[in-house]
């Protein structure tokens, strides 16, 4: 599994709590009886509460191109459309380097004239 997130500060996040997430949360959502698509939707949902993103998405291989399977943030015309190849975008860089990409937050500052 590899993650493709911009603004957020990973720095903020120890890797055991990342640990305890994955081993509680999202164990107790994969081993559900509920139906595959509610599970997707609840991890996807459970990451992006976690992470505290307002957009997430899980992605599955379809021939040369990675389709949008569940998602937060996106409205479900972008979620059906999204396609993405490997080496396109954050999401496709991720798939090409096999390993997650993490954009630090930009500070902004504001300038006063």
């Amino acid at each position: 599994m590899y993650f493709a997130m911009g603004e957020f500060d990973i720095e903020d996040i120890s890797e055991q709590r990342v640990n305890n997430f994955v081993a509680s949360v999202l164990w107790r959502i994969v081993s559900s009886n509920e139906s595959s698509q509610e599970r997707l939707k609840k991890i996807v949902e459970a990451i992006s509460e976690f992470f505290e993103i307002g957009k997430c998405s899980l992605m599955i291989r379809e021939n040369d191109e990675f389709l949008v399977i569940a998602s937060v943030g996106l409205s479900r015309g972008v979620q059906e459309s999204t396609r993405v190849k490997s080496g396109e975008g954050m999401a496709g860089m991720a798939i090409e380097e096999k390993k997650s990409i993490f954009m630090k937050k930009r500070a902004i500052k504001l300038h006063s004239s």
